[in-house]
């Protein structure tokens, strides 16, 4: 997966948070490393908070451009596998469903695949586990809602 990091002004980018206190390195390769959605998330924080030239920048410290991003979202995706079966979606009365058919698995992000793996989890699927498929994603939260929806 590519890394991103945050410009949070002309000469620094982000390295921790203390205190509300943002700390900052004029060294992008010394900057804490995100996922873009991740990156560009917190970046629209910092804006808020008073940076407003915060931004979610490669790991070199440039813009990325339309092409980097879509790269980005054609990135691995995964399913997730549990007590024998392959995550399928949840029915009307919000259970989870699986198939032991792998061509009816449910594709999604990674991040997607880790949240559906810990709601199993919870759901006393202890052996929940994501594995690697292929494709494109879409927005992690609005995937997540859709997959599962109203958890």
């Amino acid at each position: 997966m590519d890394t991103f990091i945050i410009k949070l002004d002309g000469n620094n980018f982000f390295t921790s948070v203390k205190n509300d206190v943002f700390s900052g390195t004029p060294y992008p390769g010394l900057a804490k490393p995100f996922s873009y959605d991740e990156a560009d998330k917190l970046a629209r924080e910092f804006r808020e908070k008073g940076y407003p030239g915060a931004v979610a920048t490669d790991r070199y410290g440039a813009i990325p451009t339309a092409a980097d991003l879509i790269s980005v979202k054609r990135a691995v995706q995964y399913e997730v596998r549990f007590s024998g079966y392959y995550f399928v979606g949840v029915n009307a009365a919000g259970r989870e469903q699986g198939s032991k058919d792998h061509s009816q698995a449910m594709r999604m992000s990674q991040e997607a695949a880790v949240e559906i793996a810990r709601k199993l989890k919870r759901a006393r699927h202890l052996d929940a586990t994501i594995i690697e498929a292929g494709s494109t994603a879409v927005d992690v939260e609005a995937e997540v809602e859709k997959i599962w929806p109203g958890n």
